[in-house]
């Protein structure tokens, strides 16, 4: 990193770039002194400044590592700091269709007991990304702490995991992580019509999502979004404000199923 930084600097002092924009030796030099100031700093403090000083000199290439980054913000993914937990904006609540997993993964913990949505998670959201695995000062959930919960999602694995990549980064203990998630799931009514699945149902990612919202009318359309995959339903995914209100999902949050018939698989 930090021979990126010097040869970056030095390209741009050294070149004729600044000769030809009227800079005589005096202020060239001038400028050389300033960065051997700003080097001695960068030994001093280490890999974080030293990635602050390359963006300063070379801000277009934040660009394309947010273009590389999985739809993260420019932002977030040019800022090389770490996020601090509880600083987000909203948090998403994803339940998914088990069935659907469980036509590929029938093995796993949340198959063969009839269970139509789980909770995947629930995800502290920006407007234009995501936090995830952040550095945190709680220790892990307890496997007692793990088995309270179980019941709402796939299995302990899943809740370690959903706390380890997103409950780090809420702010809350992993016991407050996990009592939010289920108050959130409190606050929503699964349609009459995937209450009781006999049968494989064939439907649309806008048909699932209307019948959320008339379910839910708080949500509203935005506030409400469906992702399926392999023609099946996987998720539907519902936003909260930090007190559990219902809102407007932000524009990472949009709905990505494409597909014009989804099948919704019958509980086994």
């Amino acid at each position: 990193m930090l021979r990126r930084v010097i040869g970056m600097a030095a390209r741009r002092m050294l070149s004729g770039e600044l000769r030809r924009r009227g800079w005589g030796r005096g202020p060239i030099l001038i400028a050389l002194a300033a960065l051997a100031v700003i080097l001695s700093l960068v030994f001093q403090n280490g890999p974080r400044f030293s990635g602050q000083l390359e963006r300063m000199l070379a801000p277009e290439a934040g660009v394309e590592n947010a273009a590389a980054s999985g739809g993260v913000s420019p932002a977030a993914a040019q800022s090389g700091l770490p996020v601090a937990p509880g600083d987000f904006d909203y948090y998403l609540l994803a339940l998914s269709w088990s069935p659907s997993y469980c036509r590929t993964r029938p093995d796993a913990d949340q198959c063969g007991q009839g269970r139509g949505f789980i909770v995947h998670g629930l995800w502290p959201q920006n407007e234009r990304d995501w936090p995830s695995d952040c550095a945190t000062a709680f220790d892990r959930p307890t496997t007692g702490l793990l088995r309270r919960y179980e019941g709402l999602s796939g299995g302990r694995g899943l809740l370690a995991h959903q706390w380890r990549k997103h409950g780090s980064c809420t702010g809350l203990s992993p016991g407050d992580y996990f009592a939010t998630m289920a108050a959130a799931l409190e606050r929503v009514r699964i349609p009459d019509g995937f209450a009781r699945v006999d049968r494989d149902l064939t439907t649309s990612a806008r048909a699932v999502e209307q019948d959320f919202v008339r379910a839910n009318p708080a949500f509203g359309a935005d506030g409400v979004t469906v992702k399926c995959g392999d023609g099946r339903l996987r998720e539907v995914r519902l936003c909260f404000d930090k007190s559990l209100s219902p809102r407007a999902c932000g524009p990472a949050a949009v709905r990505d199923c494409r597909a014009a018939e989804i099948e919704a698989p019958a509980p086994k």
